[in-house]
């Protein structure tokens, strides 16, 4: 791949992202400091080294979700798009969410509990970050996606 192209890639998975967590990102707090029993200071603490992580490697997440769309081609359209985008994600996201809390001494029970929820809410707004960068790639004409 062209270093141009890689970058307008990179572009392209950055703003996705940063669309995605404006709309779905409310959801974190609930779960991390509420439900999970983080402290306020953890969460905080997490969500900067998970934030930094996460957008620095977002192009990862952009050809994770392009294998996984690639792999289940084959299926149901719509169906299979929302289960590849939901796969890519959790792989993605949920390494570097332990990872974070782990930093920040997060309790094991409550990491447990917000990787739980975690995959609850990818499963259900998976599709969602799908959605979007399917419709910045649109946008900036840089590449078709899979499926």
């Amino acid at each position: 791949m062209k270093k141009r192209q890689f970058w307008q890639r990179y572009r392209n998975d950055i703003v996705a992202m940063l669309v995605y967590n404006l709309i779905a990102g409310g959801l974190t707090l609930i779960y991390e400091v509420l439900l999970a029993g983080a402290s306020t200071e953890q969460w905080l603490g997490v969500r900067i080294i998970y934030t930094i992580i996460r957008f620095s490697g977002a192009f990862m997440l952009g050809y994770l979700i392009d294998w996984f769309r690639q792999l289940l081609s084959k299926r149901k359209y719509l169906l299979a798009k929302a289960i590849a985008d939901f796969l890519a994600l959790s792989v993605y996201q949920l390494p570097i969410y332990c990872l974070s809390a782990i930093l920040m001494g997060v309790p094991i029970a409550s990491i447990l509990i917000s990787s739980s929820l975690y995959v609850a809410d990818n499963l259900l707004l998976g599709w969602l970050y799908g959605y979007i960068l399917d419709r910045v790639r649109k946008y900036y004409s840089t590449a078709k996606a899979i499926i």
